[in-house]
């Protein structure tokens, strides 16, 4: 039994196999002692024959010592023969010697009287009745009978037992002798000291051992206790390996509650609850034992199972609820893993509120057909996971399918035709593989190959406008806290007619505020108006980079830069900002830097920058000189060149020292 102690919990459902023990252990001999000790009364004196005091040995038919000592010792004419005890003398004692699983014990069994009756082989003692063997085993009862033609002992009063930490007692015993059954009738209590974990202490309504297959089992309200830990059960029931009593299995059924504040329970059972405290509700679970440091699995269910559990860092309860599952533990008796199997729901923190620059974190909430997790054995935080078949993981208003996934300690990475959605922002993201942030990542979306991803974007007019971006690449990093997101790969940005497309491209800001910036192999197309409201040519335009900020509207764009609406076309190798109202007409214009070129309507001109003027609806260019083209008409050089947009008209300024002005109409020869 040493080394069953160090099963820990268990250990207490294990004394009542000594408990077993102590009665199969001196059965053959009972039924011999009583009758071996009348017929040396017989021998002294015939039927009716009082002996004073004494100690009578007996050997019985397989040569075993059998030991009487009474104060007196009366054989009735009718074959009974009663012991006693007395205050001078001490009590009635019964050494019983025998042979059990091939090991040499005793018995010694003390009480203030006794009997024996011939006819029905049946026996009983009572008062402060007293039961020790060889092996350390205590029992003390009010009464013992013992009935020889049935093949039963059994007492109806109340019994208590103790062998080394372990103690317990129960209101009356049965044991059916050939059968090997034990029966323990009511009040059922035991209890294991542990100077190291506790004591642990189970109470039941009844239980029963059954010698032949060594298994045993406790019924109704079944409670373990150790110090804030609690088990409950309608029955807990285990095998003990014979001939040691080795416990090597134990089941729970019926409403299974474990609870633990502290982590002793939990950890005796397989569940290390060291760090936090945890919950577990099934309606059977299924523990095998294993020896001292061995790895061990805990099965609940099937039938529901509900696995609640906080960690050392906080951030709210985590749950597994499912069907069935499998607890897997190390060889120090912590959790290693948990693999759970149809209807299964995991809920991952949740209850936190918004923050500066972080959404209110509603919990995560993953279903799926089956699955596993990971946990690290110190804070109970999951480290690894895989959920499988029709997986679906809700988040306030987010929803997230697929066919399968892996979870990791910060993010859950989705396959096979992973969505996300977002039922209050109508935002959507598909792809072939999405990675959703939990924990210290909650918020933040990544996915790869095929990225499709539309948020809202709300624009500030003169009325709020809100409507979808829709952006598409090969790669995507998404902060849903910060409205920010990157995005890689042949990236195509739309926002209702306006276009973007680039090899890079940035997402900064809440609604009203969007900051773009595109990169590498920039073209994009912008819708415009006209000075009145009506519809313009769309503006459009490549570069190696392009920022747009919603705010003020502006468009900036730097290298290789080539612009146009309409018939108006500027490139220049430096850099072109627009400016519009926030109609979408064109407020300002300015570009170049070193060199600029400008077109429009079959006239050219080069210079080192240009700017647009609103008012006079006109390009105005600069440089060391200005050149100016017109294939339908006269050209020339100058400081600075105007072309009017409405008006088929343009200015060229002189170089000479004093100003001059040429005013050229197409068609008309230069003045």
């Amino acid at each position: 039994m040493s080394g069953t102690r160090r099963v820990r919990l268990v250990l207490a459902l294990g004394l009542l196999a000594v408990v077993a023990a102590v009665i199969w252990g001196w059965r053959k001999p009972a039924a011999s002692s009583a009758p071996a000790s009348a017929h040396r009364a017989d021998r002294g004196g015939g039927r009716g024959e009082r002996v004073e005091g004494g100690e009578s040995v007996v050997l019985t038919g397989d040569l075993e010592a059998q030991r009487v000592k009474a104060a007196v010792q009366v054989t009735e004419p009718d074959g009974t023969t009663r012991f006693r005890g007395n205050a001078e003398s001490g009590p009635v004692q019964v050494t019983l010697g025998y042979t059990a699983d091939g090991k040499r014990d005793k018995v010694t069994i003390e009480a203030a009287r006794g009997e024996y009756h011939p006819t029905t082989q049946s026996g009983r003692f009572e008062g402060a009745v007293k039961v020790v063997t060889g092996l350390g085993v205590e029992l003390a009862t009010d009464t013992l009978v013992y009935r020889g033609q049935e093949g039963i002992a059994e007492t109806d009063a109340n019994v208590e037992f103790r062998r080394k930490q372990v103690a317990g007692s129960a209101r009356g015993v049965s044991l059916a002798i050939r059968e090997g059954h034990l029966t323990l009738a009511a009040d059922v209590k035991l209890r294991i000291d542990d100077d190291v974990r506790g004591a642990v202490e189970i109470t039941a309504a009844r239980g029963a051992f059954q010698k032949k297959d060594g298994s045993f089992e406790l019924l109704g309200g079944v409670t373990a206790r150790q110090g804030e830990s609690v088990l409950t059960a309608e029955r807990l029931a285990g095998q003990l390996s014979l001939p040691g009593y080795v416990l090597t299995q134990l089941e729970a059924t019926g409403n299974v509650v474990l609870l633990s504040a502290g982590g002793a329970m939990a950890r005796q059972m397989g569940l290390n609850a060291s760090s936090g405290s945890c919950k577990l509700r099934t309606a059977r679970l299924d523990m095998p034992i294993g020896g001292e440091g061995a790895r061990r699995e805990l099965h609940a269910g099937p039938g529901g199972l509900d696995f609640v559990w906080w960690s050392a860092s906080g951030g709210g309860e985590k749950r597994l609820q499912a069907n069935a599952a499998t607890f897997v533990m190390d060889a120090t008796g912590r959790i290693e893993s948990v693999h759970a199997n149809k209807n299964v729901r995991l809920t991952l923190g949740g209850g936190e509120p918004a923050g500066k620059g972080r959404a209110a974190a509603h919990g995560e909430l993953i279903e799926c057909s089956s699955g596993y997790v990971r946990l690290d054995p110190d804070s109970r935080e999951i480290t690894q996971g895989e959920v499988v078949g029709d997986v679906v993981m809700t988040r306030g208003p987010m929803r997230a399918v697929a066919e399968r996934g892996e979870l990791a300690q910060s993010d859950l990475a989705l396959e096979g035709s992973p969505e996300v959605t977002n039922a209050e922002t109508g935002a959507r993201l598909s792809a072939e593989s999405i990675r959703i942030g939990t924990g210290q990542k909650l918020g933040l979306l990544s996915a790869w190959r095929d990225v499709t991803h539309t948020v809202r974007r709300e624009r500030r007019g003169d009325e709020k406008e809100a409507s979808l971006m829709t952006v598409t690449a090969n790669e995507m990093e998404y902060d849903e806290n910060k409205h920010w997101g990157i995005y890689r790969g042949d990236v195509l940005l739309r926002m209702g007619s306006d276009e973007v497309s680039a090899r890079r491209l940035q997402l900064r800001g809440a609604e009203g505020a969007l900051l773009l910036y595109a990169n590498y192999n920039v073209v994009s197309r912008f819708a415009m108006k006209n000075k009145d409201g009506s519809t313009a040519d769309a503006a459009e335009g490549r570069a190696q980079t392009l920022a747009y900020k919603e705010a003020g509207e502006i468009l900036a764009y730097t290298g290789a830069v080539t612009f146009r609406q309409g018939d108006l076309t500027i490139e220049t190798p430096d850099k072109l900002v627009v400016r519009l109202t926030p109609e979408r007409a064109m407020k300002q214009l300015v570009a170049g830097g070193t060199s600029v070129k400008l077109s429009m309507g079959g006239r050219r001109a080069t210079g080192v920058s240009v700017t647009y003027s609103p008012t006079e609806e006109a390009f105005r260019l600069v440089g060391d000189p200005v050149a100016y083209e017109d294939g339908g008409g006269p050209g020339g050089r100058g400081l600075a060149l105007t072309l009017h947009r409405l008006e088929d008209r343009i200015q060229l300024d002189g170089r000479d020292l004093q100003r001059t002005v040429t005013t050229i109409k197409r068609g008309q020869p230069t003045k």
